[in-house]
């Protein structure tokens, strides 16, 4: 890892936007939660195909490392004919106020993914179906309390086209279904510090995991 962490990486299929000042050591405790979460969940579930199934192993991994869960994030899935529907995407939370800036690193996790390029792509040209991203966008912010809080959230984008052929004319019907889950987490540095040694040896030489620094 180099010695600097930027504010926003990708680590495997974390997206992490660190809003707010945050010591390296508490930038790398965070990302090894996260890295291991994913390797934990992909150890036995492959995200593209057991999405759901992924994300239980993976926010269960979140807790036990010293991420205290608070309000979840409610989202029935969606059916988008058209990119610019993706613009549209609204969740609601739960039992919890005063995440408006982690909402808006969610939308910036949005453009940063390109799942919206995928879409006109898809729209455009797509035939047959698939999942088309699967990814976990991770806000970061200090509260009014001084806690690390955390929006996780987790999104698959899966994509399905269908053709008939009348006469001359063939008509060609492209979906794609969003479903997001996730919810915000305190941070718990103090009991996350007896794991540190042992999540650093689990991912050490996973290059799958390499934490990738972005600019933007």
């Amino acid at each position: 890892m180099n010695n600097e962490i930027a504010n926003n990486v990708v680590a495997g299929s974390n997206l992490v936007s660190f809003l707010s000042g945050f010591s390296r050591q508490e930038k790398s405790d965070v990302l090894k939660v996260l890295r291991f979460a994913d390797y934990f969940a992909s150890a036995t579930w492959r995200r593209q195909d057991a999405w759901l199934s992924w994300m239980i192993y993976y926010r269960a991994q979140l807790q036990k490392y010293g991420c205290k869960p608070g309000a979840q994030v409610f989202m029935d899935p969606i059916v988008v004919s058209e990119p610019a529907e993706l613009d549209l995407i609204v969740y609601k939370i739960k039992g919890l106020s005063g995440v408006d800036r982690l909402v808006e690193g969610v939308s910036q996790s949005f453009r940063s993914m390109r799942i919206n390029e995928y879409a006109r792509g898809f729209f455009q040209y797509g035939r047959g179906g698939g999942t088309l991203s699967t990814f976990q966008s991770v806000p970061c912010e200090r509260n009014s309390a001084g806690q690390m809080q955390i929006l996780m959230i987790g999104v698959h984008a899966n994509a399905y086209g269908s053709s008939d052929i009348f006469g001359l004319t063939e008509n060609t019907k492209r979906d794609m279904v969003v479903r997001l889950t996730g919810g915000v987490y305190t941070f718990d540095s103090k009991a996350f510090a007896p794991h540190r040694d042992y999540l650093r040896s689990r991912l050490a030489g996973d290059a799958r995991l390499t934490i990738q620094n972005l600019r933007f």
